[in-house]
């Protein structure tokens, strides 16, 4: 197994050093011929199925190997790969590998390619001297399938959102009509408090003065003195 890992390393890296000799060996075009076109298009072909013949275990070794060496581009397309390679089953072939210059004077060169469970795509960007890649990765290529299924999920989730929230507001203005009847039930208690404040006090009622008759033969002293104690009964009740 060592072995076989220690081939597989030289190969890669025999793949990449051959790419930058193509690289630089064309640096100072400024057109890309047909010849030069073939081997770019050829040596990232062979980059990428070297890549898609790789076991989940071996994609993990090799993160790790580049990123010690700090080849950050490989890494970071290994990485890219990883991800898919565990939903994509095994290599099947290679589908085709095509090459574009962009507006900027770049060139990227797309390799796809076919797998039990679907497609993959590499991409490789060169800037325009040619001196090393700027972009390496790889993505999946979904099917329209695939593609009106998410985008009926993507509906299905969005609509539902938007009649949850419109079901959520008419459950709060239906509240409204609670809120008027409690409103109006305090204004009421309120109301009511406020006569029963302004309403006037019973007027307390006149003490009963109790007169003791004089006796019909009594004295002018004792018709006094009796008199005289009941006003003070009056004024001691009154006091």
């Amino acid at each position: 197994m060592k072995k076989t890992n220690k081939l597989f390393r030289s190969c890669i890296a025999a793949v990449l050093f051959a790419i930058l000799t193509v690289f630089s060996s064309f640096a100072a075009t400024t057109d890309l011929g047909d010849q030069m076109e073939s081997e770019l298009i050829a040596e990232c072909q062979s980059f990428a199925e070297s890549v898609f013949s790789l076991s989940e275990a071996d994609i993990a070794q090799y993160i790790e190997v580049y990123e010690a060496s700090g080849i950050t581009n490989v890494s970071d397309a290994l990485k890219s790969y990883q991800t898919i390679a565990a939903t994509k089953g095994n290599y099947v072939s290679t589908e085709s590998a095509t090459i574009s210059q962009n507006e900027d004077g770049s060139y990227s060169i797309t390799v796809i390619a076919n797998f039990e469970k679907g497609k993959v795509s590499f991409l490789g960007v060169l800037p325009y001297d040619l001196s090393d890649f700027t972009t390496m990765k790889f993505d999946e290529i979904k099917t329209k399938a695939q593609l009106l299924g998410e985008g009926f999920i993507n509906l299905v989730v969005g609509m539902g959102t938007v009649f949850a929230v419109l079901i959520f507001l008419a459950w709060v203005i239906s509240l409204f009509k609670y809120i008027n009847k409690v409103e109006t039930k305090l204004k009421e208690r309120k109301a009511n408090k406020n006569k029963k404040a302004e309403a006037p006090k019973a007027a307390a009622p006149a003490p009963v003065v109790t007169v003791t008759s004089a006796p019909a033969n009594a004295s002018a002293d004792e018709i006094q003195a009796v008199i005289a104690a009941a006003i003070a009964a009056y004024e001691s009740d009154n006091g």
